[in-house]
């Protein structure tokens, strides 16, 4: 009897490769497969919802730390804008525009010591606030209460051919009671960068101080 001839099953299309090689496997090979696909079904079951759980802890590990970080920089920044005040002869609107300048620049230059500011101030100099053109200066106006903006001063821009001059330095806020001799001032805090004046302070200075 003449052999048969051997008979080859044509290779089919990729979409039916996996039918095409579960045929071509053994029994114990077709379980074999199914125990290793089970297991990786079960060990993803197992290994995902572990990663996603250790992701959501590590997200709100971070909240709690910037929530923290937030709370002790207002802090920080409130007490930086705390009310410092001082007396003076009641009555002489003057002398206390002086004095309030002169606790100004003591203020600053110890803060500098305490590395809370940066610069060496020489001077501290007070406006009425809000500035308007054609008002007195502070110590020649009229009224109980004077409210002021003040800088204490590191350094000056002069006058010249194209700017009117400017004062740089760091700027507080204030206020008098002419008729009881009291004043307060309070520094103006600032957030970080160039564009921290544009943005205006973080803290709005407090009522004691004219805000």
């Amino acid at each position: 009897m003449a052999p048969q001839p051997e008979r080859y099953e044509p290779l089919p299309s990729p979409l039916g490769l996996p039918a095409f090689a579960w045929r071509r496997l053994p029994s114990a090979g077709r379980w074999a497969l199914v125990v290793v696909v089970l297991a990786g079904i079960v060990a993803a079951a197992l290994i995902i919802p572990g990663a996603r759980s250790e992701r959501d802890l590590r997200s709100a590990a971070e909240a709690r730390e910037a929530t923290f970080v937030r709370a002790e920089r207002r802090a920080r920044l409130e007490a930086q804008a705390r009310p410092r005040t001082a007396r003076g002869p009641a009555g002489e609107r003057r002398r206390l525009v002086a004095g309030l300048e002169a606790s100004i620049l003591a203020d600053a230059r110890r803060r500098s010591a305490l590395g809370e500011l940066r610069g060496r101030y020489r001077s501290a100099t007070c406006f009425g606030f809000p500035k308007r053109l054609g008002d007195p200066p502070p110590a020649e106006g009229t009224g109980r209460f004077v409210r002021l903006e003040c800088v204490a001063v590191s350094s000056r821009i002069p006058t010249g051919e194209r700017t009117t001059g400017s004062l740089v330095g760091q700027p507080f806020r204030a206020r008098i009671d002419v008729a009881r001799g009291r004043y307060a001032w309070c520094r103006v805090v600032q957030g970080p960068g160039e564009l921290a004046v544009r943005r205006g302070p973080p803290l709005r200075p407090l009522r004691a101080c004219g805000g």
